[in-house]
């Protein structure tokens, strides 16, 4: 019987586990944003600094404290220095553009995974 259970788990405990991690995951998105409101968010890019105006404050950031920037397909993802993320959504051009500049003028680490899914 044991035998049994050893051979279903090494051949389909990876799907399991992948599986898992999915509907956990997502889960945990869902959760966090349930309460999250959806108003605008407003981005402007200068020279030294990224500012980001909500319906509830208006912050900005330091260029140079920008530490890496992930892109997938979908968005980019600006690590920030003391641990923060800004995600932004790939949905506006010049946008786009800004941030390609921004990791090309300050030299920031640029990790591209365009294929990722979950």
């Amino acid at each position: 019987m044991l035998c049994y259970h050893s051979l279903l788990v090494l051949c389909f405990g990876n799907i399991y586990i992948k599986w898992k991690h999915k509907k956990h995951y997502t889960k945990h998105v869902k959760n966090r944003l349930e309460n999250a409101s959806n108003g605008f968010v407003q981005i402007e890019i200068g020279d030294e600094r990224i500012r980001v105006i909500d319906d509830a404050s208006d912050s900005s950031v330091k260029l140079s404290e920008v530490k890496s920037v992930d892109e997938i397909r979908d968005i980019y993802f600006l690590k920030l220095s003391p641990g923060q993320v800004l995600v932004i959504p790939k949905t506006i051009p010049e946008l786009n553009k800004e941030i390609e500049t921004i990791i090309q003028k300050f030299n920031i680490k640029h990790v591209q995974d365009l294929g990722w899914k979950w």
